[in-house]
């Protein structure tokens, strides 16, 4: 491979995509790579300050479900996608994905019972608005 023919800044962007659609810290990413590789080197590779070795850029392509040249030169398919492909790789990433889904859940849910309780707030002033209304017309 001849560095100079990709933009380490460009492959770098794929391999951090590939890396956080799969929900992976660097440490882990690094482990799956190789035994080798450190959450350093990992950062390295992520910021375009140097590109993986042959061995490693084919790990990356492989764990990211593109080819090689895709990861080189092209784009990564998009997170959903990532996401379902990972639920075949192993118990350990597709706890990691499931728990990720369900805190995202958790935030929107969070989110929804906030409105829920100012919603309530709302009717509840509303119905003692109503209630005070009545209340004061029939004591005219």
């Amino acid at each position: 491979m001849n560095d100079k023919r990709y933009d380490p800044i460009e492959v770098g962007s794929r391999i951090r995509k590939i890396r956080q659609c799969l929900g992976w810290s660097m440490e882990k990413f690094a482990s799956e790579i190789d035994d080798k590789a450190k959450s350093g080197t990992v950062s390295n590779w992520e910021t375009g300050k140097n590109l993986p070795n042959n061995e490693r850029l084919k790990r990356i392509a492989e764990i990211g479900k593109i080819t090689l040249e895709d990861l080189l030169s092209g784009n990564v398919p998009q997170v959903e996608t990532l996401k379902h492909w990972s639920f075949t790789m192993d118990y350990e990433t597709d706890e990691i994905v499931i728990n990720t889904f369900l805190n995202e859940q958790k935030i929107q849910l969070r989110a929804c019972e906030k409105d829920i309780k100012s919603m309530a707030s709302w009717f509840d002033l509303a119905r003692h608005m109503k209630e005070n209304n009545k209340k004061t017309h029939s004591n005219k």
